[in-house]
């Protein structure tokens, strides 16, 4: 935790896949760090999260993988709400993200006493831009970019986000996590060498649970 209270979490993802028109593909395991800030917010990273600027496969925004708690105390049934923009890393544009969250109840995890934090909110993915090749170069695939070529994905749209959180009040750490994220939003290509330029429409929903594991380093249990 850095004097500003912003900590950074090493967090380790594995069994990894994604699945869409019936085909699922296996992403390897990652090794990612995060940067948290003090209400929950994230703010950078270096890793395969899209925060990181390292996360081409996952959508844009899903990896706010952290409740948003409110700057002052607050009783059960007491609700908050956040609201901000955050720079899109691989390439241009903000992610918005407006939240409202309340705590809803106290439940013992592990023998815990957590805290119970229930969200909804929306993602807003409006001009947003990808630029392929500097994806590829900050993950380190920068050959794989065509020759010649300045690849770009433009997006629109937007994804819901319904979370839970079991958090630590005491030890300030989140305990367990839970979210789902349907999605409608469009995907523009452009300068993609044999591909014609145009628009695709998506739909689905992103789904994320964690569960914090017991023993070792606390710095790399999410």
């Amino acid at each position: 935790m850095d004097p500003n209270g912003v900590t950074t979490v090493a967090m380790r993802i594995t069994h990894i896949r994604a699945s869409a028109n019936g085909q699922t593909v296996h992403v390897p395991n990652q090794t990612t760090r995060i940067k948290l800030s003090p209400n929950g917010e994230m703010v950078g990273g270096d890793g395969v999260l899209p925060t990181g600027g390292k996360g081409s496969y996952l959508l844009p925004g899903s990896d706010q993988i952290a409740p948003l708690l409110p700057d002052h105390p607050v009783r059960v049934g007491e609700s908050w709400k956040t609201s901000f923009a955050r720079p899109f890393p691989l390439g241009s544009g903000s992610i918005g993200y407006s939240m409202t969250s309340h705590l809803d109840r106290f439940e013992t995890i592990h023998g815990t006493r957590a805290a119970v934090v229930e969200s909804n909110g929306t993602v807003s993915m409006d001009d947003i831009s990808m630029d392929l090749r500097k994806a590829l170069a900050i993950s380190g695939n920068e050959n794989q970019a065509p020759a010649g070529a300045n690849p770009h994905i433009t997006f629109g749209g937007s994804m819901d986000l319904v979370q839970t959180a079991w958090v630590d009040p005491q030890a300030r750490e989140l305990l367990r996590f839970q979210n789902y994220g349907p999605f409608d939003f469009t995907m523009g290509l452009d300068g993609i060498p044999g591909a014609p330029s145009g628009t695709a429409s998506l739909t689905g929903r992103f789904d994320l649970s964690l569960e914090r594991l017991g023993g070792g380093d606390k710095a790399s249990q999410v």
